[in-house]
């Protein structure tokens, strides 16, 4: 989303882009059960963390040297990233409790 912003005027179609962000954003916030002080703070950091690593991916494809290149319909596919890094980061903040708790387990026993 961050790459979005940055290059506002350059990119064609580029509300599409971050209202699929900000769904993407919200459906995350969504589904995140833990609501805890640290559940909130891990949840903010892994969706900073997939802003940023898109940003960056997106920013050094798109822009080789500082100019746009245009990969056609090829480049549309790698905006399904930042989807799959959410969708990513979601399944281990959800299952970070539970292998948590097996450890736990384990050293009691």
């Amino acid at each position: 989303m961050l790459f979005c912003i940055f290059n506002w005027h350059k990119i064609e179609g580029i509300g599409l882009v971050l209202t699929g962000c900000v769904l993407c954003l919200t459906a995350f916030s969504i589904l995140t059960e833990n609501w805890t002080r640290k559940g909130l703070k891990r949840a903010g950091i892994a969706m900073l963390a997939c802003e940023m690593s898109c940003s960056m991916v997106w920013q050094l494809l798109f822009f080789p040297g500082g100019n746009y290149r245009n990969y056609g319909l090829q480049g549309g596919l790698l905006f399904l990233l930042y989807p799959a890094l959410l969708a990513a980061a979601w399944a281990i903040l959800a299952l970070y409790p539970k292998i948590r708790a097996k450890r736990r387990r384990r050293k009691k026993e």
